[in-house]
């Protein structure tokens, strides 16, 4: 499903829903939600039933996709504990924008439709992923190694992106989009665990 008046997307299947009472006040949820939000920004958002409330209420799980500043974010207080559980302390506003922006890109890797990657946006990474291969070649214990299991992985994931810029002469293709994704999450995630040098940040 997904709400494009709106400029919502969910995975709450319609078609599993047995009351058009719910799916009415996942709409109206989502009117009121999208009305306190920055207009660009895209939304997804997901019902989660609860049995044992008493008058069998949904509570929604959101989240807005910022795609001018590349990250994730909300409009009131959540529970950040599962987001950034692997880091015991956060440093700074930059250090748990790393994270934020690792989460916009796993939302990238999921919903392509939703993301233009510009070819230049390729051609950075790939610049990236070639200075770890290089890396790779002249240091012991390197970030290639650490963060894609091996150098040779890292090596892989440059020809497919490199592969890609060269047969595409126009906007990438949805595996290029995934691929990019899934990249660039891995590698912002990896900057918020070591953005101090420390095994853990």
């Amino acid at each position: 499903m997904r709400c494009c008046d709106q400029n919502t997307i969910t995975g709450f299947n319609i078609q599993w829903c047995d009351s058009v009472q719910r799916i009415r006040d996942f709409e109206e949820w989502i009117t009121a939600a999208q009305a306190r939000a920055n207009p660009k920004w895209l939304m997804y958002a997901e019902p989660i039933h609860l049995a044992d409330s008493p008058d069998q209420s949904d509570m929604y799980e959101y989240y807005y996709v910022d795609s001018v500043r590349r990250l994730v974010t909300w409009k009131q207080n959540v529970s950040a504990e599962l987001l950034f559980q692997e880091s015991a302390y956060i440093h700074d506003k930059e250090h748990l924008r790393r994270e934020l922006e690792a989460q916009f890109w796993k939302h990238v890797e999921y919903f392509l439709f939703e993301q233009s990657l510009p070819l230049s946006e390729i051609q950075s990474l790939c610049q990236e992923l070639r200075y770890l291969c290089v890396e790779a070649a002249t240091m012991e214990g390197t970030v290639a190694a650490s963060i894609f299991g091996n150098p040779d992985t890292t090596e892989k994931l440059l020809r497919y992106l490199s592969e890609a810029v060269e047969s595409c002469g126009g906007p990438a293709d949805e595996f290029t989009v995934a691929l990019f994704g899934r990249i660039k999450s891995t590698l912002c995630h990896h900057q918020f665990l070591h953005m101090h040098g420390f095994p853990e940040a």
